[in-house]
């Protein structure tokens, strides 16, 4: 086998299956794996030119798809039982709108991303945190975009998470012309397979629900959390029933509505104190802000 014939998840053979361009410039080949009847691209070396602007220049959706995955995510999430306490990271986080909409919704995320400074939730890094594990782990378009999915994915399920939640679009032998393969931007460069994503929950002994685009991974035995078969039946019918879904996730989120500064506030509260404790005067400058709108630091 030459350097690039197997495949970089499985290991298994992979054989050419066609060509595009890529950044409109590249030739790149994608191979199908015999084995977990996946598909990706050479080995990527065009990676630096593809994310060399970090700005989503076409990625006109990432607030309605974090909007809507914020909302489903809350309904999973309490149906699992997970409360205000367990540690949530989002990785690939970007610059953390994910998170504090999370956050705002009571849930104790943190933000993981090396690539895009915290915007939206300072203080709040998986790394800045020292955290090394995790209830639940997310990575919203983030597995298309791993050059080695084996080494990548290890390195997040080392997190130990009970619920491992990630969304990208599943390959099933689509025609070159597939959206999906996003050859202007050239940064997708591994697609899985229903057995892929089905072997990867076997690997770490986990339960596989999914929906062709977002895949929930759940712990045969949580550590963290106490779900059981009833809570994986109700959220695998959930999964099967997109307008049961989308109905349940925008009624869970109304009702957060009544009291929707309830966890804003709070963590406004823990920001402001760790801004005194490390520079007095931006803690003067947050107050005054404050002040101006006729709010008090003290009731917020």
């Amino acid at each position: 086998m030459t350097e690039g014939s197997h495949c970089r998840l499985c290991g298994g053979a992979v054989v050419p299956s066609f060509r595009k361009t890529l950044l409109h410039k590249y030739d790149v080949t994608f191979s199908k794996c015999g084995h977990c009847l996946s598909l990706q691209t050479e080995t990527p070396y065009w990676l630096e030119e593809a994310y060399a602007d970090d700005r989503p220049l076409t990625d006109c959706g990432m607030v309605t798809r974090t909007l809507d995955l914020a909302m489903k995510m809350d309904l999973v999430l309490s149906i699992l039982g997970v409360g205000s306490a367990p540690p949530c990271i989002d990785t690939g986080g970007s610059l953390g709108l994910f998170s504090r909409m999370m956050r705002d919704r009571g849930y104790n995320f943190f933000r993981s991303d090396p690539y895009s400074r915290n915007f939206y939730v300072p203080f709040h890094d998986a790394e800045e945190n020292k955290l090394t594990s995790a209830a639940v782990v997310t990575a919203f378009e983030v597995m298309e975009h791993l050059s080695n999915p084996k080494l990548e994915l290890n390195r997040l399920f080392l997190l130990s998470p009970d619920v491992f939640v990630a969304s990208t679009e599943v390959y099933r032998d689509q025609t070159p012309d597939w959206w999906y393969y996003a050859p202007d931007i050239g940064q997708h460069v591994f697609f899985y397979s229903p057995s892929a994503l089905q072997a990867i929950a076997e690997c770490y002994q986990m339960h596989l629900i999914s929906n062709g685009t977002l895949h929930l991974f759940c712990r045969r035995s949580p550590q963290f959390l106490n779900y059981g078969p009833h809570e994986l039946l109700n959220l695998k019918q959930v999964f099967d029933n997109g307008q049961r879904f989308y109905l349940e996730s925008l009624q869970l989120f109304g009702s957060k509505l009544v009291d929707p500064y309830r966890w804003v506030n709070k963590d406004y509260v823990d920001i402001l104190g760790q801004i005194r404790a490390k520079d007095n005067g931006a803690a003067k400058i947050a107050e005054g802000f404050l002040r101006s709108r006729q709010i008090s630091p003290t009731t917020v």
